[in-house]
């Protein structure tokens, strides 16, 4: 079975999830690359593509390589600056998986908080003003994400898709 991991990760909270899934991954045929450097798309059997949250989805960069994609199993992970509840994990899911190739499934999806940029925190305090107290909480709490918990959430979500593949 072939791997490869593909991610951009503004503030480097998406690479560490990278790399815990590269990790993870059996030491067969495997690829970790940054999609800032990808020129064209290894050939694989298993994609896990990664990214950070904007706009409620993925970039137009990661929406481009899921297009591109064909015949294969892809799994999303992303990192998001705001508390990732059921709700807006399963929007971000859909909306993400609409850009995958039709001749694709999407195998399942992975979110964790991240820590927001600076950019991210004043858009978000300006859009809601009265929200302050509520957003420094859950500002205060993403900077220290992903934690070790989201590690092993993503090393444990990896293995079982691995798992389920080799059965």
């Amino acid at each position: 079975m072939k791997y490869a991991v593909i991610y951009y990760s503004q503030t480097g909270n998406t690479k560490k999830l990278a790399e815990n899934i590269y990790s993870a991954l059996p030491d067969t045929d495997k690829t970790i690359i940054n999609a800032d450097n990808l020129s064209d798309i290894p050939i694989a059997d298993v994609y896990f593509i990664g990214f950070l949250v904007q706009r409620l989805s993925c970039n137009a960069r990661i929406y481009d390589i899921l297009r591109k994609i064909d015949n294969a199993k892809i799994l999303l992970f992303a990192t998001c600056g705001l508390n990732p509840n059921p709700h807006y994990k399963r929007h971000i899911q859909k909306k993400a998986e609409m850009g995958i190739n039709e001749s694709c499934y999407c195998y399942g999806f992975y979110l964790c908080q991240g820590a927001a940029d600076d950019k991210f925190k004043r858009m978000i305090y300006n859009e809601l003003p009265d929200s302050a107290e509520m957003l420094n909480d859950v500002f205060t709490k993403g900077d220290t994400h992903p934690d070790d918990t989201d590690l092993t959430g993503i090393s444990d979500f990896t293995e079982l898709i691995i798992s389920s593949y080799e059965e």
